[in-house]
């Protein structure tokens, strides 16, 4: 039997050949599924331009949450492959008028406007050449997230009304989310029309620019609650459902990527996720995450949330009485 000291060096020598074993499998691994979505995508690769959705830029880890570093590879890599981003309401124009979408462009979208939307989001947009719009939830400007309750969401800060100018003013799109994030279609008519009309009229007087697009808390909505969009003045409206947008979509229902969705893929391929998603590679995969969801997980974080925060508002039995 060989002495301690002897073993101990055997399995230091073996331990870089393993590692490296373990590296090559790893990159075997990842040119396999960089060859079956392009394979793929050769295909079915899906035409027209994607609506990307980010919520947070932070390091938290949350469900809301992309990282400072992955957010700037992720715009790093469309600037050097020669994307470009699109204004929501040019896209929404587009689709009116009927007319052609441009090959490699994306819209930038970010939801609820937090206050990395300002520290993070602006100054990486700006340095690229990228425009983006920002969506906000007027009454709770300038404070903390409030409507998602849930262990793995951080008290995130949104953006004040002084940083929300100083974005529009460096011509970042800010558009309405409504007054207090409800899910609208919980709420009463009369509800709905102010929680929509109150916060575009609100951001209309404090930015002196003209609200026309809307984006559903929590992505739900009616074919009652796109009515009331409409006859509002809005031009158009985003959703959280998943997919790319053509010529000829409804502008009322316009489809969406959750980047934070993509994001959350192990470590080494979601760079790899995010291009074949931006390019429509992987648009198969979203058929299939939306046709067949006993393949994959269903689960949707902001629903969940929803559900958390109803539940405190609900009042008792006892409270009814």
């Amino acid at each position: 039997m060989p002495p301690l000291e002897t073993t101990a060096r055997l399995s230091q020598t073996r331990d870089p050949s393993r590692r490296a074993l373990k590296a090559s499998l790893r990159l075997g691994a990842k040119a396999t599924l960089i060859g079956l979505f392009d394979l793929i995508g050769l295909v079915y690769r899906a035409g027209g331009v994607p609506i990307l959705c980010y919520h947070s830029i932070d390091d938290s880890g949350s469900v809301l949450s992309v990282s400072e570093v992955l957010f700037r590879r992720q715009m790093n890599h469309l600037k050097t492959h020669g994307y470009r981003t699109m204004p929501l309401p040019m896209l929404c124009h587009a689709l009116v008028e009927r007319q052609p979408l441009p090959p490699k462009t994306v819209v930038l979208t970010f939801d609820d406007g937090f206050r990395n939307s300002h520290s993070v989001v602006l100054p990486t947009l700006k340095r690229l050449g990228f425009t983006a719009t920002v969506f906000v939830v007027t009454r709770h400007i300038g404070s903390r997230l409030a409507w998602i309750r849930t262990d793995d969401v951080p008290d995130l800060e949104l953006a004040s009304w002084d940083e929300i100018t100083e974005m529009s003013e460096a011509g970042l799109d800010i558009q309405s989310h409504s007054v207090t994030h409800p899910n609208l279609c919980h709420l009463k008519f009369e509800q709905v029309r102010e929680e929509i009309q109150a916060s575009k009229e609100e951001i209309e007087q404090r930015l002196g620019k003209a609200v026309t697009l809307f984006a559903y808390p929590y992505g739900e909505f009616t074919p009652e609650i796109e009515r009331v969009v409409e006859e509002l003045g809005f031009v158009g409206a985003v959703t959280l459902a998943v997919g790319r947008t053509r010529s000829g979509d409804a502008p009322f229902s316009l489809k969406r990527m959750n980047v934070t969705e993509v994001s959350r893929v192990s470590d080494g391929t979601r760079m790899l996720f995010f291009r074949c998603c931006v390019s429509g590679t992987a648009s198969w995969y979203w058929g299939i995450k939306n046709w067949l969801p006993m393949l994959v997980n269903q689960d949707k974080p902001w629903q969940s949330a929803t559900k958390t925060v109803e539940s405190e508002q609900k009042p008792s039995p006892d409270s009814e009485k």
